[in-house]
């Protein structure tokens, strides 16, 4: 994994700190979110973890003398969740529109 690429920057709320979001997979029902928001929550240098079931996303606060986004990325793998590239991430209307012309160039090689 590249780690550079696999989560946004965004400006943090305590000074001195960083503030990543991360496109997760896998999250299923609050169960998850609540998971993540533990485990997270107890690694040294995180401060706050906010985790959005319906947007599938985390921010992540973090100490950076502490902790480093690639581990904390790595943790959530580790624990059974999927990391997305935030370049790659298409809104539902872009996936649907694709799949729709996937399906139609196909019906139209059957004989």
């Amino acid at each position: 994994m590249n780690a550079q690429y696999y989560w946004d920057e965004d400006p943090a709320t305590i000074s001195g700190h960083r503030r990543i979001r991360a496109h997760i997979g896998g999250l299923h029902c609050s169960l998850c979110t609540g998971t993540i928001e533990k485990v997270l929550g107890r690694q040294p240098g995180v401060k706050k973890v906010a985790v959005s079931l319906m947007h599938e996303q985390a921010l992540i606060e973090y100490d950076p003398e502490r902790a480093r986004p690639e581990n904390l990325l790595r943790i959530l793998m580790d624990i059974g969740y999927t990391i997305s590239d935030p370049r790659k991430i298409q809104s539902f209307e872009a996936e649907e529109d694709a799949l729709t012309k996937e399906r139609d160039d196909s019906c139209l090689l059957l004989p």
